[in-house]
């Protein structure tokens, strides 16, 4: 079995997707099985044989993005097609196998892709409906829509998702996979934290590169409410292209106390988690989050909402606090009672390390990966 598979980005890891590309990337080679990767960005770790896109595109081209990189995409392919005669090629963002799923769809190759969030299956509901954006991302929608039905299989992160994606695009629910993500339990190491509160400053991580999406606003409510504590506020992940905008917001709130980080390194993620007290990204939607997982990897108190994917590993009040999405009220609450409660925290990290590496281990990804391929 010979896999292409197309990760937009490699390294540095920014977002789930490019950390199942190298998890996958990893897999041992042998006899039978072979993984190949391809991808725009390879600052380091990169694979051996692994082949790099330069893509560079105008910026007056920039909302075509997504339909430029699915032609270069499928011309890339079959230009190492030649020379790796793969039976599998994968996309991390499914659409933009949808040029490859229409031109090989009656050859041997098996064509597959992820989807990572239902973006574009709420298109109806997309605050941009009255702005010109919203016409591009109603041809994305096309285009997931027809690589849903035109691919011969499709991965979702979640079974939220995985149901989410059959009910919105009526597909075949035996052609989408749940594939949870996993992670490296050598990276992500436990360490258990005093939880004593003592009047001592709380240190809060939140960690999102879409911070609207991630509730960044909600949070910061939240937080105004909690004026009798003592505690900081870091953020990490936010694309420089964004900084402008979180200024603005943050402006809202000078009596808070607020470092900023921008985009950071998967190291420095896991330096601020072993530094902070709770880690809060209070999604307002979320096809998985993979940032809670992490988290209760290392052994940090995690407070998050109700939406999407997470509450398939957030049952309520078992690992961490969750509360309802977009309810600041609610979220202050949960934060208090998080801090004022020590031995309860201690209690559901140490829940929290044994249900993650039970359920959410990179050798677990590897192996069902490999398994809903063979079994399509």
């Amino acid at each position: 079995m010979k896999i292409l598979y197309f990760s937009t980005t490699y390294s540095p890891v920014t977002h789930g997707p490019a950390l199942t590309a190298q998890i996958i990337a990893n897999i041992p080679e042998n006899d039978s099985f072979e993984v190949r990767m391809v991808s725009e960005s390879f600052v380091f770790n990169k694979p051996p044989k692994a082949y790099l896109i330069d893509i560079s595109i105008f910026r007056i081209f920039h909302a075509w993005g997504k339909w430029i990189r699915m032609w270069i995409y499928f011309k890339k392919a079959k230009e190492i097609y030649k020379d790796y005669a793969f039976d599998y090629l994968v996309f991390n963002d499914a659409l933009l196998g949808f040029f490859s799923a229409i031109i090989w769809r009656k050859t041997s190759i098996k064509i597959w892709g992820f989807c990572n969030d239902n973006a574009y299956m709420n298109l109806t509901s997309n605050v941009n409906k009255w702005r010109l954006s919203f016409l591009m991302e109603g041809l994305h929608t096309l285009a997931e829509y027809g690589m849903m039905h035109l691919s011969d299989g499709i991965f979702t992160c979640s079974q939220y998702l995985r149901t989410h994606a059959i009910a919105a695009y009526g597909v075949n629910e035996k052609r989408i996979k749940c594939l949870y993500p996993g992670i490296s339990f050598s990276f992500w190491t436990f360490n258990l934290r005093d939880y004593k509160h003592d009047e001592k400053l709380e240190e809060i991580l939140f960690v999102k590169g879409d911070y609207k999406n991630g509730g960044l606003s909600v949070l910061l409510k939240a937080l105004n409410r909690l004026n009798k504590y003592t505690f900081r506020l870091h953020i990490a992940g936010i694309p420089a292209a964004q900084e402008s905008k979180l200024k603005k917001l943050l402006k809202k709130y000078p009596l808070l106390d607020i470092i900023c980080y921008g985009q950071i390194s998967p190291r420095k993620v896991r330096e601020l988690m072993y530094q902070c007290d709770t880690l809060c990204v209070p999604s307002i939607n979320e096809g998985f989050g993979i940032i809670n997982i992490e988290g209760l990897a290392t052994g940090i108190s995690v407070v998050t909402t109700q939406t999407g994917g997470i509450p398939e590993v957030f049952p309520m009040d078992k690992y961490g606090w969750t509360t309802p999405p977009a309810d600041d009220v609610a979220l202050a609450e949960a934060l208090a009672h998080c801090w004022m409660n020590s031995k309860e925290r201690v209690g559901r990290a140490l829940a929290g390390r044994k249900m993650v590496e039970n359920n959410f281990s990179s050798l677990l990804l590897q192996q069902n990966f490999i398994k809903c391929l063979i079994s399509e």
